[in-house]
């Protein structure tokens, strides 16, 4: 089931230029946020579920993406930064 909006909430989306619109139901008086399918796509990872995206599957990769970025020859003069400094 899909629920269709009222003119209320129409006019209430239409008057926020796509952006979020809380809504209350008078009943439970709890609040819900009504907002474009395009922009809870963006979001909907955050809420868990069905998103197949798993951060971990990522962590082999940034690990070699960092090495390779700390080990550059260019780099090595950072590694004894201090050698300038007198010592106290």
């Amino acid at each position: 089931m899909t629920p269709v909006l009222s003119d209320e909430q129409r006019q209430a989306i239409a008057e926020g230029h796509g952006a979020p619109v809380f809504v209350l139901d008078t009943l439970s008086q709890s609040q819900y946020v009504l907002l474009p399918a395009a922009a809870y796509q963006r979001i909907r990872s955050l809420f868990g579920g069905d998103d197949p995206f798993d951060i971990s599957e990522t962590y082999v990769i940034q690990d070699e993406a960092a090495d390779k970025a700390w080990s550059h020859p260019e780099d090595a003069a950072y590694d004894d930064y201090d050698a300038h400094r007198q010592q106290p």
